[in-house]
């Protein structure tokens, strides 16, 4: 076995077992969330908070106060503020359940629970803290309060007036009515002296995982720094100097928290140089109690601009608040990036080969899910244009793997002749290439070029909240999810991956055999991994990759009644080498014609005699 080959097991085996460890971890917590859907139907919200089904805050730092609350509503989500903090408490979003609910399921009387955003910090978005978690408890006034508007003040022991205009954005605007506007203006109403203000934070909020499987790596808090986006996810906490998480930044413009499908997000109306901070505390799960102690919640704040004011003197800053799905197009629609929210680019190794696949991808699924009303068929669909697009790679790809097949008993003579010397053996091979004019390299095009589609697929399923809940055919319920049908012996039996790994192998039958036996052995493994790889993740992947698989060996089996190609030895022209210790000049002038020799002919003057 060559040094490539070698390389390629030994990638393929940390891959594999890379994959095997997490999807093992993921595969338990996920049997343990399916099974206790059911338990929780007849425990009806217990959730080990005494009945309430909502767990109890513990962010650090906080303590509880009485509240009261005024709650505006637009056609999303109804939009719960307290006077505590004088901010947005809680966000109850309209068409998101919490949990999947099959097709004709009875709903309880209140309806089914729904996805509520900055469920498990006590303080609400948009109030003020002086540093991490040092919250100031501040009681505002509701001033005023109109359809889809409501103002709020408090002034704070050192005379310093704090107002806030909040104003909701209605379905039809720019963020699919998931926006709010958030005017804040403070004034020093004291009568001597100056009030400088240099380390005011707004709180973005907190989030956490919706159930115990979720992968933690999807939950944290994410903020611009000159440009650019940057995430911290949960885990990265864990270290005692990151429990506390402060960074000054350059040019901001925004930040907030997120988990998998959802986001909270305060975007400024003009960039400044500021910090945010960031922390993390332990929640337990509505509906799960003890089983929930590992889950933790991000939160976090960004700094205000500094400033200074005289007495009576004021001065305001507009933000917007994002709270709702990470869906692609709408944060596309939204200025100032706001659609990096989505983290495209954040796939492990692969992120800047995924990133432009996964927008394109995502585009396209909207599109023939409005045609076609339903994701599943949009994703197939979506796999017979990728497919006719590489129809004519994959033609030429079958025929160079059977001109490469039929060079398989000269590549063993060559092989056996120079054994002892490889580097002969290298030049000899290529000479046979390029004898017979077979490219190597031709049959991996299709696979090269599947391969971002795929990483593409497989960074836009990650938060592709359009799947969420969302049907297929027969026991594909759920496309965001394994299509999981049984347990066995608590191991989840996931069809549509194995499905996956069936179709590669029967793929991998009908297509002509190239390389040794050790090479044959490795590209057999490929099936296994792949199964293993989609094994715990949503079902749309694995449909994606089982579907082209489908129509590979359709196409195959119609290439099969073409005329079989033929080895023809191409005329190999040697080509002119330079002398022995000369060197080749590009530039020299063609050498000159030698004159031709002049012949007589017998005419001319005549010698005199």
């Amino acid at each position: 076995m060559d040094k490539k080959a070698w390389i390629i097991v030994i990638l393929c085996s940390f891959l594999l077992a890379y994959t095997c460890s997490e999807q093992n971890r993921y595969q338990r917590e996920l049997s343990d969330y399916r099974k206790r859907q059911a338990e929780k139907a007849e425990k009806a919200g217990d959730g080990g908070n005494g009945g309430t089904g909502v767990a109890e805050p513990v962010a650090p730092g906080v303590k509880k106060v009485d509240a009261v609350e005024e709650t505006l509503s637009n056609g999303e989500a109804d939009w719960v503020f307290s006077n505590v903090g004088g901010g947005l408490q809680r966000v109850v979003l309209h068409d998101h359940n919490l949990k999947h609910h099959r097709k004709g399921e009875e709903e309880p009387e209140g309806g089914f629970e729904k996805v509520v955003l900055n469920r498990y910090s006590e303080m609400p978005i948009g109030a003020l803290s002086r540093g991490v978690a040092e919250f100031e408890k501040l009681s505002y006034e509701v001033v005023s309060k109109g359809e889809g508007e409501i103002v709020m003040r408090a002034e704070t022991p050192s005379k310093l007036e704090i107002t806030k205009r909040y104003t909701l954005s209605g379905s039809g605007d720019p963020g699919r009515g998931h926006l709010v506007g958030l005017e804040l203006t403070m004034r020093y109403v004291g009568e001597a002296g100056n009030y400088t203000g240099e380390d005011y934070y707004l709180y973005t909020g907190s989030a956490a995982a919706l159930y115990p499987g979720e992968w933690k790596q999807q939950t944290g808090f994410t903020y611009t720094r000159k440009g650019k986006d940057k995430f911290r996810d949960v885990n990265y906490f864990k270290k005692e100097k990151r429990r506390k998480y402060t960074q000054n930044v350059e040019r901001f413009l925004w930040g907030g928290v997120m988990n998998q499908f959802y986001v909270v997000n305060v975007c400024a109306g003009e960039e400044y140089d500021t910090g945010i901070w960031a922390s993390r505390f332990p929640v337990k799960l509505a509906g799960y109690g003890d089983e929930s102690d590992d889950i933790y919640a991000v939160h976090g704040a960004v700094g205000l601009p500094a400033f200074s004011l005289e007495p009576g003197g004021s001065v305001s800053w507009s933000y917007e608040i994002f709270a709702g799905p990470k869906h692609y197009r709408t944060l596309a629609e939204l200025d100032r990036d706001r659609s990096e929210l989505i983290g495209f680019d954040r796939m492990p190794v692969f992120g800047w080969m995924a990133e432009p696949f996964s927008k394109l991808l995502s585009w396209l699924m909207d599109k023939l899910y409005g045609l076609l009303g339903n994701y599943g068929w949009a994703i197939v669909f979506i796999t017979v244009i990728i497919r006719l697009v590489i129809w004519p790679l994959h033609i030429k790809s079958q025929r160079t793997m059977k001109r490469m097949s039929l060079l398989q008993p000269k590549m063993q003579e060559l092989k056996e002749k120079y054994k002892d010397n490889p580097q002969k053996m290298n030049q000899e091979m290529m000479g046979l290439y390029r004898d017979y004019g077979v490219n190597p390299f031709g049959g991996c095009l299709p696979i090269l070029l599947q391969m971002p589609i795929f990483f593409g697929f497989f960074s836009m399923l990650r938060s592709a909240v359009e799947l969420r809940h969302q049907p297929w055919v027969l026991w594909v319920d759920d496309l965001s999810m394994p299509d999981t049908v049984a347990h066995i012996v608590g191991f989840p039996l996931n069809i549509l991956p194995i499905l996956m790994g069936v179709t590669m192998v029967w793929q991998m039958k009908m297509t002509p055999t190239t390389g040794d036996k050790m090479q044959r052995r490795i590209f057999m493994l490929m099936p296994l991994i792949f199964m293993i790889f989609c094994y715990g993740f949503a079902s749309a992947l694995a449909l994606y990759w089982t579907a082209q698989n489908i129509i590979s060996i359709g196409q195959t089996w119609l290439l099969r009644n073409r005329k079989e190609p033929e080895l023809v030895k191409r005329k190999r022209t040697p080509r002119k080498m330079p002398t022995r210790g000369a060197m080749p000049s590009f530039n020299a002038p063609e050498p000159k014609a030698p004159k031709r020799k002049q012949v007589r002919t017998g005419g001319g003057r005549k010698k005199k005699r």
